[in-house]
């Protein structure tokens, strides 16, 4: 490596722990790479009528339940109509835990979160069974079973009970129909693969959403490939662009698409498991 290289390396990344050039509500570091795998054709048609269907989505019943479970919604420009701080660290942005355990108060703003997209993938998939990786505080749950066939389920997955994450919107009520159950197992071990086995093998639309790490969804990721889901679903990976998920997200050689600029901001990808 030329001297040049290495002041130039060195520069770029300590960057990031000076000022930031942007100032917004809510920031996570991230980067641009190159592209690892081509999206296949399905991906590409997918994608695309579920964009076009996104804009016809209303979400208002769950932006109503929404409300008042969590910090006051700042707006574009911060609390107040004011600008956020200005000159924190990219340390001090990354202790920063604001907002972790709530749910977004406007959940229905697209591009910019994901719901509408998910909520028009699962009515245009019209999947039997949806998985759920990380149940949080249920809200992308609340989306899917919204747009769920008569004949569907959803088996959302977590380590904590959806009674007791803070800033749950779930309600006892929404299980009694038996379209929705949560089950308190970690896919990413060998033993919660090997316990949902035929569970994973059934599935037809996966939506991984979980430690944001990619530590964890690798753990995901082989558990598909050891047990084999045998209905060839989508996989849906949020916050693909997160610093700990962009060496996973490059990772995975299967046909994929990274679909962000139409989902969450920080980040959507679409897999192709057929």
């Amino acid at each position: 490596m030329s001297l040049g290289t290495f002041r130039g390396t060195v520069a770029s990344r300590l960057a990031l722990f000076g000022r930031w050039p942007i100032s917004a509500a809510l920031m996570r570091p991230s980067l641009l790479t190159p592209v690892t795998s081509v999206p296949s054709e399905r991906l590409l048609d997918t994608a695309l009528r579920a964009v076009e269907a996104a804009r016809s989505v209303s979400l208002e019943e769950l932006t109503t339940r929404s409300r008042g479970r969590g910090p006051a919604d700042p707006g574009p420009a911060g609390a107040a109509g004011q600008s956020p701080p200005r000159g924190r660290s990219a340390l001090a942005r990354l202790r920063g835990r604001e907002g972790l355990h709530s749910p977004p108060r406007r959940p229905g703003i697209w591009p910019g979160e994901h719901y509408r997209l998910l909520s028009a993938l699962v009515a245009l998939l019209a999947p039997k069974t949806v998985l759920e990786l990380g149940t949080a505080t249920g809200m992308s749950a609340l989306v899917m079973k919204s747009a769920l066939p008569e004949d569907g389920k959803i088996v959302t997955f977590d380590v904590v009970p959806w009674n007791r994450y803070p800033g749950a919107l779930l309600r006892a009520e929404d299980f009694t129909d038996g379209r929705l159950e949560q089950r308190l197992e970690d896919l990413s071990t060998p033993a919660g693969w090997q316990a949902n086995a035929e569970l994973l093998r059934s599935a037809d639309f996966i939506l991984v959403d979980a430690a944001h790490t990619g530590v964890q969804e690798r753990g995901f990721v082989r558990g598909f490939e050891q047990i084999g889901l045998a209905n060839g679903p989508i996989v849906m990976f949020d916050d693909i662009r997160l610093w700990g998920m962009l060496s996973f997200w490059q990772e995975i050689e299967r046909p994929k698409l990274d679909l962000t600029s139409f989902g969450h901001w920080s980040g959507t990808g679409l897999v192709d498991y057929a």
